[in-house]
């Protein structure tokens, strides 16, 4: 038999319980209301960085990530085709395997007066995988990741440019014979 004051109790009790789960159910909301503000901000940041990548790999020009060593650490895709190699090929290569005539002394200077922010400019050429050679004008940069400097190499390909200097070159010498 139980008394006024045991059903008291465990009307109590059973109202503690429910406002307890009441309680643990709003918490319950409120952390997956946040974990869901993290999810969508992490997927948010997944869709940006994927959309660098893909914006990267799209442009015109061949970019490269050089460490000091002139060891290539990150290309985009029109690198790769522009030297006919896969990214995977050309994050093993240095500076030296692309254009074996660039002068080390060079890079040395250049990554001196690179990491003190300036831009650097140069003519070269590369070499694609084949063994082919073409012309190409350089653009670099440094720019700090992860805590070490790295320089980005924008390389543009101007074999039209060179071969229109040329026709050009040729026309003005055949207009100074005529001439003559």
């Amino acid at each position: 038999k139980t008394t006024k004051c045991d059903d008291e109790k465990f009307i109590m009790e059973k109202e503690k319980k429910k406002e307890q789960l009441v309680n643990e159910s709003s918490m319950t909301h409120r952390e997956t209301a946040e974990l869901k503000g993290v999810e969508r901000s992490s997927k948010s940041a997944e869709e940006a960085l994927q959309l660098a990548r893909l914006t990267m790999d799209n442009v015109v020009d061949a970019v490269y990530w050089m460490d000091s060593k002139a060891r290539i650490v990150d290309v985009n895709e029109t690198a790769c085709c522009m030297l006919g190699y896969t990214r995977e090929e050309l994050m093993r290569l240095t500076l030296w395997d692309i254009d074996p005539a660039y002068p080390r002394e060079y890079w040395e200077q250049s990554w001196s007066k690179g990491t003190q922010g300036g831009l650097t400019h140069a003519e070269t050429l590369h070499r694609r995988k084949d063994g082919s050679v073409f012309p190409v004008e350089i653009t670099s940069k440094p720019i700090w990741f992860g805590g070490k400097v790295l320089h980005v190499a924008v390389a543009r390909d101007i074999t039209e440019r060179k071969q229109a200097e040329e026709a050009l070159q040729e026309s003005e010498e055949r207009y100074r014979r005529l001439v003559e």
